[in-house]
């Protein structure tokens, strides 16, 4: 979709802040103050202010973000600030993709989750679960950046009954995972039966927690520059780093 076909969701931007230069995976420092400048982060650090009187403290939020990764909670504004890709060349689906994210309350426990699952496994792929927003309802691009919400960074837990099929060779899931990962399965599978229109996103919460708390060692981290001597190899990181 558009923004024509979400009424009132305009964003605050500046277009002549941008010049469209272009950055590399080694050299990004400076397009930090162009995108903030770009986005007129005043309006999502709620305070009215004029020309570059927002830039210090829409930089010391990046710089918190960027000391504290995946650990400090975020706006629903920062969520669309994001710096998109531009591969210069085809990718290869075999060497490109590596591994797959699924939605707990949309897939968990769920038909089209069970076909995840098994499509993971004839590939031989990790499929990775996050909470999501989890807001309780669709939202998109348009939507999100007016959201006044906390939304925590790091909700990513690797699928225990895939794992053992993957080709991760640092990462294994113990009998007792397996177990408990599928019971868990079980347990949502039952109540979408019994309610499948009514599971509020407070329901989904707790029905993650319950399955993430006796799961800590499957939980993911995303990655950082030089979080793995083997990056082409990895796909996050565990508690540990």
């Amino acid at each position: 979709g558009t923004a024509k076909d979400f009424p009132g969701a305009a964003y605050s931007t500046d277009c002549n802040a941008y010049n469209f230069s272009l950055g590399t995976l080694q050299h990004t420092d400076h397009l930090l103050l162009p995108n903030l400048r770009y986005w007129n982060s005043s309006y999502f650090l709620n305070v009215h202010v004029s020309g570059d009187e927002h830039l210090p403290s829409a930089l010391a939020r990046r710089f918190e973000l960027l000391i504290h990764p995946w650990a400090v909670p975020l706006h629903g504004g920062e969520l669309i600030r994001y710096w998109e890709l531009m591969p210069a060349m085809r990718l290869p689906f075999k060497h490109a993709l590596r591994f797959v994210i699924a939605e707990f309350p949309a897939l968990f426990g769920a038909a089209n989750g069970s076909r995840v699952q098994h499509w993971c496994r004839q590939h031989r792929l990790p499929l990775v679960w996050t909470l999501g927003l989890n807001t309780g309802q669709q939202e998109n691009f348009f939507t999100v950046g007016s959201r006044s919400w906390l939304f925590p960074s790091n909700t990513r837990l690797l699928d225990a009954s895939t794992l053992p099929f993957s080709l991760l060779g640092n990462a294994t899931a113990t009998p007792e995972d397996v177990l408990i990962f599928t019971q868990s399965w079980e347990r949502v599978a039952a109540f979408r039966a019994m309610q499948p229109h009514t599971l509020s996103n407070n329901t989904w919460l707790q029905f993650w927690r319950g399955l993430v708390g006796p799961l800590q060692k499957l939980r993911l981290f995303p990655l950082r520059a030089a979080s793995c001597t083997g990056g082409d190899m990895c796909i996050g990181l565990d508690a540990g780093g």
